[in-house]
């Protein structure tokens, strides 16, 4: 911090919270600008018959299908997804556990699954190249992530495009519950609160309404803030100014 205090007239992050926590509020206010994270929204337009198609895949007809996406690490936080989502089988018994990716705690993870006999009901995709395909097939977006190192969240950014409302936990200092909006584009609860955020996802199963309601929200909410032609003016408006 005491370089870029010393040497930079203009210091740069994906969102206000990422800013202050990586600069110092002080140093991101006096200088700073914010430039989102941002995503091709023609590659993540929604589409009925891919949605179908991935489902029949799945078997999935009737179920309700909460996914995930990211690498298996720590910080990503898997196994807590994984107790969260014993919980919501308690209630939601055809409920399925898309997780999309892989990584050093991906094994830990698969054995935790296997040792609460959950194996029909999560489901490993391992590295998906259409993931942008694979977001329609969801119904609840999950992104557990619980620490600051998730500065924005462009996977949440990306689902919430696909019409994939989220459930989010309170990250003091960063950017993902600015990306997205408690009780507008889904849900966000206290950081690491596993009943809550059970509680949460089955409340977005239970009510089509409101999961409607989110989704539109959250896609509407991209397009005003997260696309790559928003940014790209963005960007070219802070180097007019340097």
């Amino acid at each position: 911090r005491h370089a870029f205090e010393r040497y930079c007239t203009d210091v740069m992050a994906c969102s206000k919270m990422a800013g202050d926590y990586l600069f110092g509020d002080q140093v991101f206010q006096e200088r700073g600008q914010v430039l989102h994270n941002a995503i091709r929204t023609e590659e993540y337009a929604f589409q009925t018959e891919v949605r179908e198609r991935l489902r029949r895949e799945l078997g999935a007809d009737k179920e309700l299908v909460i996914g995930h996406v990211g690498r298996f690490n720590e910080n990503k936080n898997h196994k807590f997804l994984v107790d969260v989502f014993e919980k919501v089988l308690e209630k939601e018994k055809d409920a399925l556990l898309l997780l999309i990716g892989e990584g050093e705690t991906m094994d830990d993870v698969k054995k935790q699954v296997s040792e609460k006999g959950m194996e029909r009901q999560v489901r490993f995709l391992g590295i998906k190249k259409n993931v942008n395909e694979w977001l329609q097939a969801m119904d609840v977006f999950a992104f557990p992530s619980i620490t600051k190192n998730e500065a924005f969240g462009l996977a949440l950014a990306e689902a919430m495009y696909c019409r994939c409302p989220a459930v989010t936990f309170h990250i003091e200092g960063s950017g993902v519950n600015w990306v997205s909006l408690n009780g507008v584009t889904g849900i966000e609860v206290d950081n690491s609160d596993s009943k809550k955020y059970a509680s949460a996802i089955d409340t977005l199963l239970k009510d089509d309404s409101l999961r409607k309601q989110y989704a539109d929200a959250a896609r509407k909410r991209v397009i005003e803030y997260f696309t790559i032609e928003k940014e790209q003016e963005a960007a070219n408006e802070i180097y007019k100014q340097l």
